[in-house]
């Protein structure tokens, strides 16, 4: 076979085939369903304020399932990786007649696959909840008045930014061959800069809102959330949609994913 998107398109079906009842899987499954659950409970619970257009809401769901993304991105791609780190499975790999930059490519872009399938269950399921949640209280009742296009880029915005964590956490989880260490090294890095704010607020040291923001964006494992903490905003204020930030980290992304297959492909397994 020397057509390379055929390749390609055979190793990520391979990849998404072996994904069956593992951990991946799952939690691809249940990020979406715990997210739209908790935000449902939350619009239920605040039916009586709630406008057409639900701005709010989107903000609000937005903004939940943007602070457990990097959580659930980390997870996922290190459970995805971790078949091939058992039982020598490198050697393995590496002894088939595949080329190398389709094992690297091919199971980097499993990870954003299963990252687009948990965005379109979100999708899906938040429109599930708001129909059923509207049978039960008028105000909640999808209405022309509706921001459909503003749900879906916000979300789509969101994924996006989740871009350079993945790639990183994918090359972690490729070069470490348990699964503990990428995960304790991504959580960390999603917890710490939460707990340096956490400190640095208390003493005083940041009295500035714009500053929670600044620092939070230029660490890709907290930039997905980084917004949550922009005070200004939220309520019926819509989140702006694009952002040089957002920008560099793709590009980040792109550069990290490449220079990554370059060690992959000279790499020697013992």
């Amino acid at each position: 076979m020397s057509n390379p998107a055929k390749i390609l398109t055979l190793v990520i079906s391979t990849e998404i085939q072996k994904l069956r009842n593992t951990v991946a899987l799952w939690l691809t499954l249940l990020y979406p369903i715990g997210s739209v659950f908790l935000a449902s409970l939350f619009l239920y619970a605040g039916r009586e304020n709630v406008k057409p257009e639900m701005v709010n809401f989107i903000n609000n769901f937005n903004s939940m399932l943007a602070f457990f993304l990097p959580f659930f991105a980390v997870l996922m791609v290190s459970f995805l990786c971790q078949v091939e780190q058992r039982n020598s499975m490198p050697k393995h790999l590496f002894a088939l007649p595949v080329p190398r930059w389709a094992l690297y490519f091919g199971k980097l872009a499993a990870s954003f696959l299963l990252m687009g399938v948990a965005w379109l269950l979100l999708i899906l399921l938040v429109y599930l909840s708001l129909f059923i949640l509207g049978s039960f209280s008028p105000r909640l009742k999808l209405s022309s008045s509706f921001d459909h296009t503003y749900l879906i880029l916000l979300l789509i915005k969101t994924f996006l930014s989740a871009a350079a964590l993945i790639v990183i956490q994918y090359l972690l989880s490729l070069r470490l061959r348990s699964v503990v260490a990428p995960i304790a090294i991504g959580t960390s890095l999603i917890i710490l800069p939460i707990a340096i704010l956490f400190v640095l607020g208390i003493t005083g040291l940041i009295s500035n809102p714009k500053m929670l923001e600044w620092l939070l964006r230029y660490d890709p494992y907290s930039y997905p959330f980084a917004f949550v903490f922009k005070i200004s905003q939220g309520g019926e204020v819509k989140s702006d949609l694009f952002s040089w930030a957002l920008t560099y980290w793709l590009i980040v992304a792109a550069v990290l994913s490449v220079l990554g297959y370059y060690e992959w492909r000279i790499r020697n397994i013992k």
